[in-house]
């Protein structure tokens, strides 16, 4: 009978500190060695087995590296080149307990030990149990275990213990220029992300974090950056004005290719005790802020927003006649002088603001200075993206106005027990969502949020982000810089590079729920193509020897016809299509 060492003598715990010289990342050019490093600690000899597995195809994998470990605790690196990767791959560590001179004879240990012993240590996350099916009788086994993330399956205590190891080939791109008014529906012009202003105003530092950021966002795609331009911040003194931090920080976006996208909002503690402005002397004072902003701010050709969620943050409690005053004032003040000036950026489709704000704007003579009506089409977890589509074009119809996404995203935390999102289906929705802006021809989808905004994994305002936290913790441990991305980032680099320069065109929708969005760049054709229904199969009837699959992670597969028909593969995971000709039908 198959024998298993006792488990008492055998624990492991592996913590993945990604690669790079002072800065942790998880991210490499092509063809660039990455040089990765863990933290080993274990209670016996080991052998650790090392593996890549491209996450469009999980079941192919390949070693990378092999070492073996003595007990204690070690710190162990070693080098995967990315000469011959394309995409997002996944970090498989494998665990074998090496024989001692003597075989122990002691017979196996319950299952329920071996989930005791391993569930229970912490940064140590078993996927599953193997065994040789092909040993013979009597042979001592030594089981293997599966690591492939920094953390506990049952109970993670932060939230980056629940993200995969991964190896991610950036592929670098130029982008065109975004210029002013609203963005075209040309990728990636319109995209943008969320930061909050503490770590936006750290982009302006002269810093290898900052420039590494920077690039990041890039690489994502990322053309506009959205912030809070808080009033208390730049007015500390009545009638006394500092944007110098501000106008650091939009000179060093605009000259790396990024529009910034700031937002005219809060409290000043100067007025109104603190509360919304809503007296006229408070209204009159934010206002002037505004006013002073543009002045300071306009020549890096900014856009404009008129507060953040007023149906949210707005104290003590949320006033649509408020908000519409505040509004109406700011906007006549600011107006003009050719800029682009968005709101009232209400959360969700809320008709308690939108329908007074829009009657004022006609009321007023001020419908012309809204360049778009803003919202945040947040939805629950179990709804796609595509679930905004009626919402948009009822508000576009009512207001006769373009409307742009200025923040929505989707958490991966475990909240929501079994209806939660992992980090594959967040990274799905998060290319779902700017693909179904741009088929409602809403030309600005701004995302939520850029980092994770802290570690707790059960907070949904912890796990938007497209990179992790900066601040990680191992065994008590604090780790240097850490600029490891999520699998949504990915998915947002991967559309945007494969995409570039790609304006939208029109789409189609099948009653299977199929979605197939074509875009023009000059005389090139690509499609992007996905489902809500699962994994399915359409057919397309068009001239050419071949087609490329692209996948959202990299992956390529090509396609050729049977009697002139290609047959697409498509999955709840988009994925973009390049073919010789048009589709004819």
């Amino acid at each position: 009978m198959l024998q298993s060492m006792p488990m008492e003598s055998f624990s492991i715990n592996l913590v993945y500190e990604g690669g790079g010289d002072d800065l942790n990342k998880n991210w490499f050019g092509p063809g660039e060695d990455a040089h990765l490093k863990f933290v080993v600690r274990s209670s016996v000899r080991a052998l650790l087995t090392f593996y890549v597995s491209h996450f469009d195809l999980p079941s192919d994998r390949t070693k990378v590296y092999e070492a073996e470990v003595k007990p204690g605790e070690h710190e162990l690196s070693f080098v995967v080149s990315t000469r011959d990767l394309r995409g997002l791959y996944q970090l498989i560590a494998e665990a074998r307990q090496l024989a001692e001179m003597e075989a122990s004879s002691e017979p196996g240990v319950p299952i329920s030990n071996w989930k005791r012993v391993l569930g229970d240590a912490e940064y140590v996350y078993k996927v599953e149990r193997e065994t040789d099916e092909g040993a013979q009788a009597n042979e001592v086994v030594f089981p293997v275990f599966k690591f492939s993330t920094n953390g506990t399956s049952a109970m993670p205590k932060y939230n980056y213990q629940t993200y995969p190891w991964m190896i991610a080939v950036l592929n670098d791109f130029s982008r065109g220029i975004n210029a002013s008014g609203l963005p075209p529906l040309t990728i990636p012009l319109g995209l943008g992300i969320n930061l909050y202003y503490e770590r936006a105003l750290k982009l302006a530092e002269e810093a290898k974090e900052a420039d590494e950021a920077i690039k990041l966002m890039k690489l994502a795609g990322v053309s506009l950056l959205r912030l809070d331009l808080p009033w208390s911040l730049v007015e500390k003194e009545r009638g006394k004005y500092d944007f110098s931090l501000f106008e650091k920080l939009a000179k060093k976006l605009v000259q790396k290719g990024i529009r910034p996208l700031f937002i005219l909002d809060y409290v000043n503690k100067l007025y109104d005790e603190g509360l919304s402005p809503h007296t006229d002397e408070a209204v009159e004072a934010f206002s002037n802020y505004a006013r002073e902003a543009v002045k300071a701010l306009s020549q890096y050709d900014p856009i404009w927003e008129l507060w953040n969620e007023p149906n949210g943050f707005w104290w003590p409690k949320p006033d649509p006649e408020a908000y519409v005053k505040l509004s109406m004032a700011t906007l006549k003040k600011i107006a003009g002088a050719s800029q682009t000036i968005i709101g009232p950026s209400v959360g969700s489709f809320d008709y308690g603001f939108l329908i007074p704000f829009l009657r004022a704007l006609e009321e007023t003579g001020l419908y012309g200075e809204l360049a778009a009506v803003s919202v945040h089409p947040y939805r629950t977890r179990s709804w796609g993206p595509e679930t905004a589509t009626p919402e948009y074009e009822a508000l576009k119809k009512i207001s006769k106005k373009t409307v742009v996404n200025s923040e929505w995203g989707y958490p991966a935390d475990r909240s929501a027990g079994t209806r939660s999102l992992n980090t594959l289906r967040q990274a799905e929705f998060f290319a779902r969502i700017y693909l179904t802006d741009l088929m409602n021809q809403v030309p600005i989808t701004v995302l939520h949020d850029w980092q994770d905004d802290g570690t707790d994994p059960f907070y949904w305002e912890h796990c938007y982000g497209v990179i992790q936290s900066g601040q990680r913790e191992e065994a008590g441990n604090s780790l240097q810089t850490t600029f490891f991305i999520k699998p949504n980032y990915y998915a947002l680099h991967q559309l945007s590079y494969e995409l570039n320069g790609y304006s939208f065109v029109d789409y189609v929708r099948s009653p299977q729920g199929i979605y197939l969005l074509r875009f023009q760049n000059g005389e090139l054709t690509k499609y992007a193509v996905w489902s809500t229904t699962g994994n399915q199969e359409f057919t397309l009837k068009a001239r050419g020897e071949k087609a490329t699959l692209t996948h959202l992670f990299g992956k390529i597969v090509e396609i050729y016809p049977r009697d002139g028909l290609f047959r697409v593969p498509v999955s709840e995971s988009p994925a973009f299509l390049k073919i010789q000709s048009d589709i004819n039908s």
